[in-house]
């Protein structure tokens, strides 16, 4: 890549991949479980009577992703800020030889991307396509006017999908927004000195 805060996040991910792939597991199986909701949703909604019970625990289902996501955002924020203290004399030099505080912030974010988007993005198709097909293998074959009234729940689990992904990025923001002044402390030139 050209990009230096690319470069940075993926050197830094090929030297200790570990600690990052595992503040992002939870993304992966957020996915998964949003994923599945998505599939379950369209059969508790497609039909001529929705169950108010199945609408109320779909929206509970709903809810506790949001706040499993911002509970992920916290174990990221975490990640990053260790991540910041272990390697504050490397990040320090990069400052000192001229790297600006913004490239190192877009480069914890990218870390974070890298690790977490595939597991978002995999983890809700894996989830829908496990469902559906489960679905298919114990279910009736679908007419061919059954399956154009498929569209629009094709439409809805792609817009699960989206929302998925899209609040997996907002989580990655807040987490990385909140660890900032904790990388400006790091890229002090105090922190060049040998302990």
């Amino acid at each position: 890549t050209a990009d230096p805060a690319t470069l940075i996040a993926a050197g830094h991910l090929v030297s200790d991949p570990g600690p990052a792939g595992r503040a992002a597991a939870a993304v992966g199986a957020i996915g998964i479980v949003s994923g599945t909701a998505a599939v379950l949703e369209l059969g508790a909604f497609l039909g001529p009577f929705v169950d108010p019970f199945l609408a109320i625990s779909y929206a509970l289902v709903g809810v506790a992703l949001i706040l499993v996501l911002l509970v992920t955002a916290s174990t990221l924020a975490v990640h990053a800020a260790e991540s910041i203290l272990d390697r504050r004399r490397v990040l320090a030099a990069l400052v000192a030889a001229g790297t600006p505080v913004s490239v190192l912030r877009d480069s914890l974010r990218r870390e974070a991307m890298l690790t977490s988007m595939p597991l978002s993005v995999g983890g809700v198709l894996l989830g829908t396509i496990v469902t559906l097909g489960v679905g298919a293998i114990s279910g009736r074959p679908v007419t061919f006017q059954e399956g154009l009234a498929l569209v629009i729940p094709v439409l809805f689990v792609c817009a699960q999908v989206i929302v998925t992904v899209g609040l997996t990025w907002v989580a990655i923001r807040i987490a990385i927004r909140a660890v900032g002044p904790h990388l400006v402390l790091a890229t002090s030139p105090d922190n060049l000195r040998t302990e």
